[in-house]
């Protein structure tokens, strides 16, 4: 997989739907030097809520009137962690908005993995396995091994198992792993990095 032409993705993270509308509204109007590198908004605790499906409506309704649909799309965040028919349905109440990029957590079976991919092939699935937040002794408590392990061994086993193209295309992890992830792999999983992050994200609202 080649690496993104646009490496930003912007994170709609801890705020209520108003909140978050406007901010991407504003930055987008009153910084368009920074669009062409943005390809994915990011939702992710706003998923629950019961004002998810309007903030994604209305995202999608700036996004087209400023001509930027489909080029920006959504990435849903939701980690997707139950049986597979359960994982479907959740995704399915999302499917309209065209996901480019949907996490799922590492505890799946691969045959709910597949069945995510046979239900939108078009969208990129990324595994999420080890949270960024754990530090290597922490990994190693639970995993018995380092946080690049646990990924590398989770791709592995998976590509290992198919008799055809891995549908997962990336994986979340943290700045540290991403060496040894790319000496693995080279460039055959895109690789998502929590990146630069505004004051507002610390917000509980």
């Amino acid at each position: 997989m080649q690496e993104h032409p646009r490496p930003v993705i912007l994170a709609a993270d801890n705020m209520k739907a108003l909140d978050a509308l406007k901010s991407i509204r504003h930055l987008f109007d009153r910084h368009p030097q920074i669009i062409p590198f943005v390809s994915e908004i990011k939702v992710n605790h706003l998923l629950w809520g019961a004002d998810a499906l309007w903030f994604l409506q209305e995202i999608r309704r700036f996004l087209e009137s400023s001509h930027l649909w489909p080029r920006i799309g959504f990435f849903l965040d939701l980690k997707l962690a139950d049986i597979g028919d359960t994982n479907v349905n959740v995704l399915s109440r999302y499917r309209d908005f065209c996901p480019l990029r949907v996490t799922f957590a590492g505890i799946i079976s691969f045959r709910a993995v597949l069945q995510l991919h046979e239900l939108n092939p078009c969208t990129s699935l990324s595994l999420f396995i080890v949270p960024t937040d754990m530090d290597v002794l922490e990994v190693m408590r639970v995993w018995k091994t380092s946080p690049e392990n646990v990924i590398t061994r989770f791709l592995q086993q998976f590509e290992d198992l198919l008799e055809m193209e891995n549908p997962i295309n990336s994986c979340i992890c943290s700045g540290q792993e991403l060496t040894a992830l790319r000496d693995r792999f080279g460039k055959r999983y895109q690789l998502v990095v929590p990146g630069i992050r505004s004051s507002w994200m610390g917000n509980q609202n």
